[in-house]
């Protein structure tokens, strides 16, 4: 018996050093992406710690002050607070982008799948080319219908206000897709025939059973929605001039060309000179939202996943 113990506690160790020499050059590649990412973000936050004089002088090592706090405290009083309006311009713009893109993914993918109608497999497979375009692309042609809507009827103006980065950014294809497929592909419909069976109304069911029922997968919807909308650039910088309007990427971005070079020199014409440091520290700020938002919701993102799957 003792034996026998051995021999296969041999076979178990052979079977995993088989499987570690294996999974070994997955596991090197994998860990070459995760340096990839992680290394620019750790980077940036020591970069956030140093001063101006320290990073220029040494900008890849540690030095030996510490300055974050007086660097945050700084780029708040550059330009009498303009950091802070442009941090509540975004967080303005991403609620209410995420909120309007994750209600519109629930109603139109829960109709599509539930409700179809004459037309409504060309919206299927509109929403799926739309998936596949950059929302670069159609950021242009945005821009002259805006312009050509406003020509036609200069009372209403959308360039150049919140709307105009606001529309556009809260319809998510894929949002629409993802729960279209949670409803064609896994939810049980037969719940909803037998709830119109007792006499619930459209809105009812949607409401008290539907909507319930995707809360995982509108809670991916909304954090995807928060982390495009967030970092988005090249849309509000087209469709936003006024830098009381601006978000914080097109502040930090109108920042860093207001000066020649990103060193100690510049100037925001306020009289107080911005720095590299400044830069850097403005965009660490910048991602310490996304980073909540993922540590709060992270259970809802890996649950969001598992309900969007399909069953064969």
């Amino acid at each position: 018996m003792q034996s026998l113990k051995s021999f296969h506690s041999v076979n178990s160790n052979k079977d995993k050093t088989r499987r570690f020499f294996a999974d070994l050059p997955i596991t090197m590649i994998l860990l070459g992406y995760s340096l990839y990412f992680v290394i620019p973000i750790l980077w940036m936050v020591i970069a956030a710690t140093k001063s101006p004089d320290a990073l220029t002088q040494n900008p890849l090592g540690l030095s030996g002050e510490f300055r974050l706090f007086e660097n945050i405290q700084h780029i708040f009083t550059i330009g009498s607070g303009q950091y802070a309006k442009w941090l509540l311009n975004s967080a303005m713009y991403t609620i209410a982008i995420t909120c309007l893109a994750t209600v519109i993914a629930a109603m139109a993918g829960y109709a599509l799948a539930v409700y179809p109608f004459t037309g409504s497999n060309w919206i299927i497979g509109t929403t799926v080319v739309a998936m596949l375009v950059p929302s670069t692309a159609t950021a242009l042609p945005l821009f002259y219908a805006f312009s050509a809507f406003t020509a036609a009827i200069p009372q209403i103006t959308i360039l150049n206000t919140p709307l105009a980065f606001i529309l556009p950014a809260s319809l998510n294809p894929f949002g629409v897709y993802l729960v279209y497929l949670f409803f064609k592909k896994q939810f049980p419909l037969e719940l909803l025939e037998a709830a119109r069976m007792d006499g619930a109304g459209h809105f009812t069911i949607f409401l008290r059973i539907a909507l319930p029922s995707m809360a995982g997968l509108l809670a991916t919807v909304g954090i995807l929605t928060f982390v495009s909308s967030w970092n988005n650039f090249f849309l509000p910088w087209l469709m936003v001039s006024d830098q009381n309007l601006q978000p914080v990427p097109i502040g930090l971005a109108t920042w860093a060309a207001s000066q020649s070079s990103l060193v100690v020199g510049g100037s925001t014409g306020g009289g107080q000179s911005i720095t590299l440091a400044d830069l850097i520290t403005g965009g660490a700020l910048a991602v310490v939202p996304v980073a909540i938002i993922f540590t709060l919701l992270r259970r809802f993102w890996v649950q969001g996943f598992l309900d969007g799957g399909v069953k064969g």
